[in-house]
């Protein structure tokens, strides 16, 4: 079951600004109401605030109106689904999990906007492939939040240990809100799951770059289907378009990197490849691998390039090239990112 956690940053919700944002059916609330949070759980709902039902997996928020109304709700934010027999002051939408994102960003202040924002989606090596992401950041003098499996961090620093691999919207806003007051934070690296992108959990992060790692049959039991597994997966190409300059990087390795290239084509985004064949931007031309760690030689634009990790293992230069992909999608020099290379682990 999914718990949605509020953080001390969130901001005064005024109607006026909802009816700004939000993309309604209907509304019967005043311009001039006011709300103190958002709130998805009934059972944690204080008197003023507005409580988003959300249709989940196990349970539906639309049978817990009458408990957060009981609560004090001053109104509740419903789809075009459900019925309300008792009069009660609410906003209809079509999708409330897509009400909720922009609710929570909204609620927050928008935090990600600003900051160098990468999302990694993949079956495989999104956790490696976003540290990697991040300890570059922070090696180029950044201050860089990393949300995953692992936890959230800021650099080093542990801020947030139980989350999802991708947390729901309230708690990713209250991360974003939090790392930019008080941790002064610059960047950001997201692991992002394909039941986030389904369930429209990171709608409204600014992401700059979308990493795209492999796609392998996982998580059939939620998806069904490869063919809706990978839909999930390619969503994040939309949101990567709806910020200026988005970029793509994408690994020769996957499976799907032509279908991954081709939609972000067909919406203009650039898109950089890694890996060892002749299509890829940042190829990969020989490697050796010890105990010890790896050498590899590398093209990028005709020229060739030398580097060393200690990181061993074929997966584990698949990594790197990724993430050295997205600093080289973002303008940075390819010889001031491998001269930094050495350093990670």
């Amino acid at each position: 079951m999914v718990r949605y956690r509020r953080d001390v940053n969130e901001m005064t919700l005024k109607s006026s600004h909802i009816a700004e944002q939000l993309q309604f059916v209907s509304s019967n609330v005043p311009v001039d109401k006011e709300f103190s949070r958002v709130v998805v759980d009934s059972r944690l709902v204080q008197p003023g605030d507005l409580f988003v039902a959300i249709r989940g997996v196990e349970s539906d928020g639309h049978q817990f109106i009458s408990q957060a109304i009981d609560a004090g709700a001053a109104a509740v934010v419903i789809d075009t689904e459900h019925k309300e027999s008792e009069p009660l002051l609410c906003y209809v939408v079509e999708n409330t999990a897509v009400a909720l994102s922009r609710l929570a960003a909204l609620q927050s202040g928008f935090p990600s906007r600003g900051l160098s924002v990468v999302g990694v989606t993949g079956t495989n090596g999104k956790t490696t492939v976003t540290s990697l992401i991040a300890q570059l950041f922070q090696l180029f003098s950044e201050r860089c939040l990393r949300v995953g499996t692992l936890g959230a961090f800021v650099n080093e620093e542990l801020i947030e240990a139980e989350t999802l691999t991708t947390p729901d919207p309230l708690t990713l806003q209250s991360l974003f809100r939090q790392g930019v007051d008080q941790k002064q934070i610059t960047s950001a690296a997201l692991e992002v799951s394909s039941h986030a992108l389904h369930q429209h959990r990171v709608d409204d992060i600014s992401f700059n770059v979308g990493v795209f790692t492999n796609l392998s049959q996982d998580h059939l039991d939620y998806h069904e289907t490869m063919d809706a597994y990978k839909r999930a997966k390619l969503e994040l190409i939309q949101l990567v378009r709806l910020s200026e300059g988005g970029k793509i990087v994408v690994s020769d390795s996957s499976s799907w990197h032509w279908e991954i290239r081709e939609a972000a084509a067909k919406m203009g985004l650039s898109v950089t490849i890694t890996g060892a064949s002749e299509l890829a931007d940042l190829r990969l031309l020989d490697w050796t691998s010890q105990l010890t760690g790896s050498e590899a030689l590398v093209e990028f634009k005709g020229q060739e390039y030398q580097f060393r990790t200690e990181l061993v293992g074929d997966f584990n230069l698949d990594n790197i090239l990724l993430a050295v992909g997205v600093f080289l999608s973002m303008g940075y020099e390819i010889g001031e990112v491998l001269q930094r290379v050495p350093k990670l682990t």
